[in-house]
C-alpha cells in the first residue's frame, strides 16, 4: 500500500478549496448586487416665480445605489419672478429627498421633502415648489 506524503495530501486540499471559493465568490457578489434597486431619477428642481429670495439649492437623499449622498449646491438662474428650475447632472435619486434652498448671502432658507419614484417612463423627475 502507497502512501501519499502529508503536504501532497494538503496542497491538494488548498487547491480545492481555493478553487471552491473562486467559483463562489463571484456568485456571491452577483446576487448581493441583484438585491440592490438599480433604478432612480434625475431630479429638476424647480421653483414658482416670486421667489426672489432663492438663488441656489442642495439636494440631500438616497441615490440609486441606495447610499445616503448630497448634491453639490446648484444655482437656480433666470428671472427670479419666472419659474426657475435646475437639475444636478450626473445624480440618481429614489425615494424620499430634501431640497434645501439658499439666498445671495448663503443663508439656508429652509428645507423641503419630494417623493422620487424608482423608476417612470421618463429618466428625469421634476420636483416643483411653490
Amino acid at each position: 500500500m502507497l502512501r501519499q506524503p502529508k503536504r501532497q495530501s494538503v496542497t491538494l486540499t488548498v487547491i480545492a478549496a481555493l478553487a471552491g471559493a473562486l467559483t463562489a465568490g463571484p456568485a456571491t457578489a452577483a446576487t448581493a448586487a441583484d438585491m440592490r434597486t438599480p433604478n432612480g431619477q434625475m431630479v429638476e428642481t424647480c421653483v414658482a416665480g416670486g421667489h426672489t429670495d432663492i438663488k441656489s439649492f442642495i439636494i440631500n437623499g438616497l441615490n440609486q445605489n441606495d447610499d445616503f449622498v448630497v448634491s453639490p449646491r446648484r444655482p437656480l438662474e433666470g428671472d427670479r419672478n419666472a419659474t426657475r428650475c435646475s437639475t444636478v447632472g450626473g445624480m440618481f435619486w429614489k425615494g424620499t429627498i430634501y431640497v434645501s434652498f439658499w439666498d445671495d448671502n448663503d443663508i439656508n432658507l429652509g428645507t423641503r421633502k419630494c417623493e422620487v419614484p424608482v423608476s417612470q417612463p421618463q429618466s428625469t423627475y421634476t420636483c416643483t415648489f411653490l
